[in-house]
């Protein structure tokens, strides 16, 4: 549970329970222990109990590695990343979109690791952790690891960059990278 990736929670939910009420039921799907830290989260940034005020379901999801999980339009596998220590459970997912018949797979923080190349098999978009052009590291992917994934999968699936530092901006010219802009669509 690293702030940048969860912190973000407690301000979507207040804009659910005062500003943009929500009605429509909400999955939250995280590593085991997600509803708690959630809840704490909420108790310690707003003094809000989400059980009281909320008017809407939440469901929380824990997910563990390699356990499927069946929802309503989509089916997704968690598989366990590589990031910063033991303490810290990191995750990718494997999303089977459904009606659409698309697979999108997302790293999350990750160094380079075995379980990228399972999620990123017949996917049709990975979305992955890169954070630097060059610097030897086993918490996040480099360009270097990007440029091996695609060559060494038999049918490379295009690949979303995030959690990047504008100096990946070089990347763009590869083909099947995207490097995405806030407030576009994709």
């Amino acid at each position: 549970f690293h702030a940048d990736h969860y912190f973000g929670m407690v301000f979507l939910l207040n804009e659910f329970l005062s500003r943009h009420p929500r009605e429509k039921s909400l999955n939250i799907i995280g590593p085991v222990g997600i509803k708690d830290y959630i809840e704490n989260l909420m108790e310690l940034g707003y003094a809000k109990d989400l059980e009281e005020e909320k008017r809407f379901d939440i469901h929380y999801i824990e997910a563990e590695p390699g356990e499927e999980h069946d929802l309503e339009s989509l089916k997704f596998i968690p598989y366990k990343m590589r990031h910063s220590s033991e303490k810290i459970t990191a995750l990718g997912y494997r999303i089977e979109m459904k009606n659409e018949d698309k697979v999108i797979s997302y790293t999350g923080d990750t160094g380079p690791n075995d379980s990228i190349y399972k999620l990123a098999q017949g996917a049709d978009l990975l979305i992955s952790d890169c954070n630097f052009v060059e610097k030897p590291n086993n918490q996040h992917m480099e360009v270097k690891d990007i440029r091996k994934l695609r060559r060494e999968l038999p049918i490379p699936p295009d690949i979303m960059l995030t959690h990047r530092a504008e100096s990946i901006r070089e990347m763009k010219s590869i083909e099947g990278i995207i490097l995405p802009e806030d407030r576009n669509t994709y």
